[in-house]
């Protein structure tokens, strides 16, 4: 049977770390406000879900831009995944 997704956004593989993280700012800054916020990423395997949120030196992903925004200076983020 046909289901229907709703996404709020769906990015290109053109799009950079920055415009993901323009796109998820507002929901980490309403943190600041007691609001809970929630960022998924959802994909195929290797569809770049774990560059998107860890990224590389140089290329920082959500997560360390999102640590440098709440604690205001520059932490190292270490990532992993247990299957």
């Amino acid at each position: 049977e046909p289901r229907a997704f709703a996404f709020d956004r769906v990015f290109p593989p053109s799009a950079g770390q920055e415009a993901v993280f323009a796109e998820v700012q507002p929901a980490i800054l309403s943190l600041f406000r007691g609001m809970n916020a929630c960022v998924m990423a959802y994909g195929q395997t290797g569809a770049g879900k774990t560059f998107t949120m860890a990224g590389e030196a140089g290329r920082e992903g959500v997560i360390p831009r999102c640590c440098a925004l709440l604690f205001e200076k520059p932490m190292r983020v270490k990532v992993s995944v247990v299957r």
